[in-house]
C-alpha cells in the first residue's frame, strides 16, 4: 500500500511537471486532471467554466506549485464531466491563467457560453482558444489585472 501511494504521489508531480513546462513551451494547455491525458488538437473552442475561479499568475511564478494549488483548490469542479484544467499565457502581459475549462463545439456557442458565464460568476472571460487552429479570440482586454493568489 505505501508503494502504491508513493507511485501515485510521483505520477501526479510528474504531472505538474509535465503541464508546467507544456504550459510554457506551448503557451497553455488544456488536460484532464483525473487522467493526465492532454487534449488533441480537435476544431472545438475551451471556455472558462467558472471565470470566478481562473486565477491570474505573475510571469516568473513558481508554476508547480501554484497548479498543485489551484487543482487540490478545485479538485471537486475540475473532477466534473467534461471539465478541463486550461492553462494560458497571455502574450502581452506574460501572466499566466489557470482555470477550469470547458468545451464548446463552434465559436457562436463558446461566445454565448463565455458571455453567460461571465454574468454569472460576474467576471470578464478574456479570451477563447480554439484547439485545432491554435487560434485564440480576444472577447476584452484584460483590466489592470488583479493577481488572485
Amino acid at each position: 500500500m505505501e508503494v502504491e501511494t508513493r507511485l501515485k504521489q510521483f505520477y501526479f508531480e510528474k504531472y505538474l511537471l509535465d503541464v508546467a513546462s507544456a504550459t510554457l513551451e506551448r503557451g497553455g494547455v488544456t488536460t484532464n486532471v483525473d487522467t493526465y491525458e492532454f487534449l488533441a488538437p480537435i476544431d472545438a473552442w475551451g471556455v472558462p467554466k467558472y471565470p470566478g475561479k481562473t486565477v491570474v499568475l505573475r510571469p516568473g511564478a513558481n508554476l508547480v506549485e501554484e497548479l498543485r494549488w489551484f487543482i487540490r483548490e478545485n479538485n471537486r469542479e475540475l473532477n466534473e464531466p467534461g471539465a478541463w484544467l486550461g492553462t494560458w499565457v497571455h502574450p502581452s502581459t506574460h501572466c499566466c491563467y489557470l482555470d477550469i475549462t470547458a468545451i464548446a463545439p463552434c465559436l457562436e456557442a463558446a461566445k454565448q457560453e463565455a458571455f453567460k458565464r461571465s454574468q454569472q460568476d460576474g467576471r470578464e472571460i478574456v479570451a477563447l482558444y480554439n484547439f485545432k487552429y491554435q487560434q485564440t479570440v480576444y472577447l476584452c482586454e484584460p483590466a489592470v489585472v488583479t493577481l488572485q493568489k
